[in-house]
């Protein structure tokens, strides 16, 4: 990844970026709202900050101590980089302003320190029905919960209109469709178990709403801390 499509610590190549971000209409399979779209650029430069600080705890775990030191100056040089090219000082944003664009630094700790609360406060702004595609929708739940809005994540998992999970339970869906409008986009197209919709759902429903996560690998160790949204029935 490095050699091949990094330039001055921005990540260049990306393919499919935020995809199957929910249309503005029931009828279109993709949207056309360009507001709605995440710049391929910044999500790939996110991942790829993530993916040197897994490598850099991977070689710690190995006692590769050299290529941990290496990994970590490299995540330091992209974060830095990435701040410079997508962050909008003036606004507290991150590029166009999506959900995806700000969630991905802030959940994955390349936010500084001051201008966390502004930037979740967009996300905040933003979170009625899900708006993200597959890419922001893996931490989207997790985001928010952890960031202290629980209840903004209770409210995406129980939401019954379009777009959402419930949407499609209403619609008669006993698994997760293709599309979020699979129903009335292009039903012919639909693969109605499509389990890349899903995002961090499930994972918040154990971890989050019922408390359960590891607190050490294997579960040697496991915290118990559920959360308990305004509107759930207990």
């Amino acid at each position: 990844m490095s050699t091949k499509y990094e330039v001055d610590g921005i990540m260049t190549k990306d393919k499919y970026g935020d995809w199957c971000v929910p249309p503005e209409s029931p009828q279109l399979i993709h949207s056309r709202d360009s507001s709605r779209m995440t710049d391929g650029k910044l999500i790939a430069t996110a991942y790829y900050y993530h993916l040197l600080g897994l490598m850099k705890e991977f070689a710690g775990i190995l006692g590769f101590a050299a290529d941990a030191g290496e990994f970590g100056v490299k995540a330091e040089k992209v974060k830095m980089a990435f701040n410079k090219q997508f962050f909008d000082a003036a606004g507290g944003c991150y590029s166009n302003n999506s959900v995806t664009a700000n969630l991905l630094p802030l959940y994955f700790g390349m936010v500084r320190e001051d201008k966390k609360e502004v930037v979740f406060k967009h996300i905040t702004d933003k979170v009625g029905h899900i708006s993200t595609g597959v890419i922001g929708t893996q931490w989207l739940m997790r985001g928010l919960t952890e960031n202290g809005r629980a209840d903004l994540a209770y409210k995406l998992a129980s939401n019954t209109d379009y777009p959402s999970w419930g949407y499609m339970v209403k619609q008669g869906a006993t698994t997760i469709w293709e599309l979020w409008n699979g129903n009335t986009a292009d039903p012919a197209m639909n693969s109605q178990n499509h389990v890349m919709l899903l995002g961090d759902l499930v994972t918040w429903c154990f971890e989050d709403l019922g408390g359960i996560a590891p607190a050490a690998p294997g579960f040697r160790r496991i915290r118990m801390k559920p959360v308990f949204p305004a509107g759930l029935n207990l």
